[in-house]
């Protein structure tokens, strides 16, 4: 197997390669290198990554997961594209774009995962067709059992998170694109985000 560093990790982040594996390109996360305790919350970290990306499994806009280098290394499916971050320093999102974002949250919500982290512009990709991906899925949830009402409680609120999340991403690169129910989301932030902002003071 062949490694390019791509990434070398810092704080609780992992190292990333991009690595081929019988011919075929991945991308690995990898906390072997790391200290004892970021190891450790690294490896509790990729767990949730790759029970998420399981239960997504053949949904277009979300990578495939390649299993498990050693007990600290999670191998996942190299998507050609930008991170949108970057990629919108010198191009407008096109609107199919968001289209096909929407598309892959609510398909992702109907497989019982919320991703939790999309008002990152570095856990999108765009790929040259203008198909979005969603990686890292450290703060991934899912629906609980029918009785869990803890749980589904937070995965609906999570939900809306994802959807508030796109419409912060619409009012900043598109703004024309925004539909009355997407202002009126921004204007009325969910318990949860309510409760964060508190917790941190913003």
């Amino acid at each position: 197997m062949t490694e390019t560093l791509l990434q070398s990790g810092c704080g609780w982040q992992p190292d990333v390669y991009l690595v081929t594996v019988n011919g075929q390109r991945a991308v690995l996360k990898d906390y072997s290198r790391r200290g004892p305790l970021v190891r450790w919350v690294g490896a509790f970290l990729l767990r949730r990554e790759h029970a998420a990306y399981r239960r997504l499994n053949g949904i277009v806009g979300v990578p495939k997961t390649f299993g498990w280098r050693g007990r600290y290394g999670l191998l996942i499916e190299f998507i050609e594209g930008e991170i949108v971050s970057k990629y919108v320093e010198t191009n407008p999102l096109p609107p199919i774009y968001f289209e096909r974002l929407r598309a892959v949250i609510d398909s992702m919500h109907a497989a019982g995962v919320t991703h939790g982290d999309l008002k990152r512009r570095k856990n999108l990709i765009i790929t040259p067709d203008h198909q979005p991906y969603l990686i890292d899925f450290a703060a991934a949830w899912w629906r609980g059992g029918r009785w869990n009402f803890l749980r589904n409680w937070l995965f609906r609120q999570m939900c809306q998170v994802d959807r508030n999340a796109l419409a912060k991403l619409k009012r900043r690169h598109a703004p024309q694109l925004l539909t009355d129910e997407e202002r009126a989301t921004l204007d009325n932030p969910t318990g949860l985000e309510r409760w964060a902002r508190r917790l941190l003071g913003r």
